[in-house]
């Protein structure tokens, strides 16, 4: 992207297209709309970090952090939330999709719950899962995502649909070519269950 950005600015070559979730294209949406799908032992609760403007008290300076508060403090307002909508696998629409997203593995998500236990179903800030996809179509059990052997058929097939990907990133103006050899090299290696 830092590539294309000196581009932009030196050459006037135009730079990719935004990619991000919006309101109108209906890929960002408030937390009961999103179309996660039902995933046995995992558990969607429908929200991230929900975050407040807080009023400490006419005594505490929030510019420094300092002062006596008021407890506990009002509550001013309650952000909106607004999430990714998912596919059916459960990855985010929007955004610069990686590799990784264009030919998944399994479904990686931006939020994490806590264990049982320990807090669950309560989120763990700022940590992220993956949770893969079953290897053969047998193995899923009640799992609605499609196996790596129904998407792929073989590591053949796999690497295949690696190879168009870091194609059409060349081609966006999202990866480099250095970086797509490497991103190759990388997967040809990784075992993905399937001769």
């Amino acid at each position: 992207m830092l590539v294309a950005l000196r581009d932009w600015v030196v050459n006037g070559h135009r730079p990719p297209h935004s990619r991000y979730a919006t309101l109108r294209g209906r890929t960002l949406v408030p937390a009961h709309g999103v179309r996660f799908p039902s995933i046995p032992g995992v558990t969607f609760v429908g929200g991230f970090n929900s975050r407040q403007v807080l009023d400490r008290g006419r005594d505490f300076d929030a510019q420094d952090d300092s002062g006596v508060m008021d407890e506990p403090p009002a509550v001013r307002y309650t952000y909106r939330e607004l999430l990714p909508q998912v596919d059916a696998d459960g990855n985010e629409v929007d955004g610069v999709r990686s590799t990784q997203l264009r030919v998944p593995l399994g479904t990686y998500s931006g939020w994490n719950t806590r264990r049982v236990n320990f807090g669950n179903p309560d989120l763990c800030d700022l940590s992220g899962q993956y949770i893969p996809f079953a290897v053969h179509k047998a193995d899923r059990k009640g799992d609605p995502r499609r196996s790596v052997e129904e998407r792929y058929g073989s590591k053949k097939g796999y690497m295949a649909r690696v190879m168009a990907a870091v194609e059409d990133q060349v081609e966006e103006g999202l990866l480099l070519p250095d970086d797509a050899a490497t991103i190759i090299t990388q997967e040809m290696a990784r075992n993905i269950g399937l001769p």
